[in-house]
């Protein structure tokens, strides 16, 4: 037995959300806190640590219903996603300063129903990292975990017809004309460049600039859903060096 590990995460959230109603237009203002507890021992030297995660998570949205069949709307959002348990406390009981993933979130779109048994939506967004955590190629096995801060902003654009017990069909496509390395990612553990030689202004691996989705399926009466789907993924980079 090479290794043998138990790995516990604990995460409590509570929240506050409230909404201004103005007429036509809808204010929403939240905040929401997160509080993480993450252990993990190792069972073969009976060595175990733990450390404690907390962030506030502010969020503002607003939508603006333009008619009967259409609505605007928009919004902003603290972005955060923690470590993982094995990325941040090592087998040895030894910590790696693998700091939250840390974003400013914004999105604009509108809503539209124009006719029975079509629904549309179109969004602009653009999620702004402070801090990114990559791995830049898989294919190696154990990458160094890298961060740096990168900006992700495109277009999504979705659509569904069909009846509300019957058949329908959906289609949506996402651009992601912006996938930037905004500065040099360098790894976690110390100041090392980043295996694949990142650069500012590269495009970020695993980010194709195109992905679409179109499926067809039938829905029961009965609440059951039977739908398949075809799924294309755009080319990508492997590494941060855009090789």
């Amino acid at each position: 037995l090479a290794e043998d590990n138990l790995r516990e995460t604990t995460a409590m959230a509570a929240f506050a959300q409230n909404r201004f109603l103005l007429g036509k237009l809808t204010i929403s203002p939240g905040l929401r806190y997160e509080h993480i507890d993450n252990t993990r021992t190792n069972r073969l030297t009976n060595v175990g640590a733990s450390t404690s995660l907390g962030q506030f998570i502010p969020s503002l949205g607003a939508t603006w219903k333009y008619d009967a069949t259409t609505t605007i709307f928009g919004g902003v959002h603290r972005g955060f996603a923690p470590p993982r348990t094995e990325d941040l406390i090592n087998s040895n009981a030894t910590f790696t300063d693998v700091g939250a993933e840390k974003s400013w979130n914004w999105e604009a779109g509108v809503r539209s129903a124009p006719m029975r048994g079509l629904d549309l939506q179109a969004t602009a967004f653009r999620n702004d990292f402070q801090r990114l955590i990559s791995v830049g190629s898989i294919a190696g096995g154990n990458t160094p975990l890298s961060q740096g801060e990168a900006l992700f902003q495109g277009v999504e654009i979705a659509g569904r017809y069909g009846d509300p017990g019957g058949f329908y069909s959906t289609a949506a496509l996402t651009w992601l004309p912006t996938a930037e390395q905004s500065t040099v990612f360098t790894q976690v553990a110390n100041p090392v460049l980043a295996a694949g030689n990142s650069a500012a202004g590269n495009r970020l691996p695993y980010a194709p600039r195109k992905t679409a989705t179109i499926g067809v399926g039938y829905l029961h009466a009965s609440g059951l859903d039977v739908n398949v789907e075809a799924v294309h993924v755009g080319a990508q980079f492997s590494d941060f060096g855009n090789v």
